[in-house]
C-alpha cells in the first residue's frame, strides 16, 4: 500500500446512553468530520449517529481493520458512505474492486439500508472557483461509484453538485470546507437520510 505521510482515523458515537433511537452511521473522510456534529444535532431526535472517518482508500486492507471498531458496539440501522478523496495515486481497476468489496461488507452489517454519497470537488488551493486538475479523478470515481451502487440497487446521493458551484464555502485548500459550508453538507445528508429512510 502506498501510505500517506499522515494517516488518521476518527471515531464518534453520539447520545451513545440512547437505546430508544435507531442508529446512523456516517463513513468517509474529513468531510465527514466536519459535517458530523452538525448532522447528529439535525437529526437529533430522530437518530442516533455514529461517524467513522478515515485517510484509508477502499482497497486498503486496513479500512476493513478500522471498520470493525465503528461496528463493534452498537447495532447500525443504516449506513451512509463515501470513499474517494485519498489514495489518489491508484487507478480506476483497484478504486472499482476495493469499492465492490467494501460495498459488499457493508450490506452485510446495516439491517436497514444503505446510501452512497458522492465525493466533493478538488479545487486549486487558494483558487476555490477553479477545479484542480485531480478533480477528474473524483469525477471518475464518482461515475464508477454510480455504476457499483446501481448494480446493488443502493441510492446516490449527488453531494458533488451540491457544493460544485459554491465556491464561497470552501475554506479554500482545495479539499476542506467553512464552519457555512459544513452546515450545508450536514443538512443535506440529514434531509436525505430522512427521505430515504426515516
Amino acid at each position: 500500500m502506498i501510505r500517506e505521510r499522515i494517516e488518521w482515523s476518527q471515531f464518534y458515537w453520539f447520545d451513545s446512553d440512547r437505546s430508544d433511537l435507531k442508529r446512523v452511521l456516517l463513513i468517509g473522510d474529513s468531510i465527514v468530520a466536519g459535517s458530523r456534529d452538525d448532522a447528529a444535532r439535525i437529526l437529533g431526535g430522530k437518530a442516533t449517529v455514529a461517524a467513522f472517518s478515515t485517510s484509508k482508500i477502499v482497497g486498503d486492507p486496513a479500512i476493513q481493520r478500522e471498520l470493525m471498531l465503528a461496528l463493534a458496539d452498537y447495532p447500525i440501522d443504516f449506513i451512509y458512505f463515501n470513499n474517494g478523496l485519498h489514495g489518489l495515486e491508484y487507478d480506476d481497476a483497484f478504486y472499482r474492486r476495493g469499492l465492490e468489496e467494501f460495498t459488499d461488507f457493508l450490506a452485510l452489517t446495516s439491517r436497514g439500508g444503505l446510501c452512497w454519497r458522492h465525493s466533493t470537488p478538488i479545487t486549486v488551493s487558494g483558487k476555490p472557483e477553479e477545479f484542480d486538475a485531480r478533480n477528474e479523478i473524483v469525477i471518475r470515481r464518482n461515475a464508477i461509484a454510480a455504476e457499483v451502487m446501481g448494480a446493488r440497487g443502493i441510492p446516490v446521493d449527488d453531494m458533488y453538485s451540491v457544493v460544485a458551484n459554491h465556491p464561497e464555502i470552501s475554506s479554500g485548500d482545495g479539499f476542506h470546507y467553512k464552519p457555512e459550508g459544513n452546515r450545508i453538507i450536514a443538512e443535506h445528508t440529514a434531509e436525505t437520510i430522512t427521505r430515504l429512510w426515516l
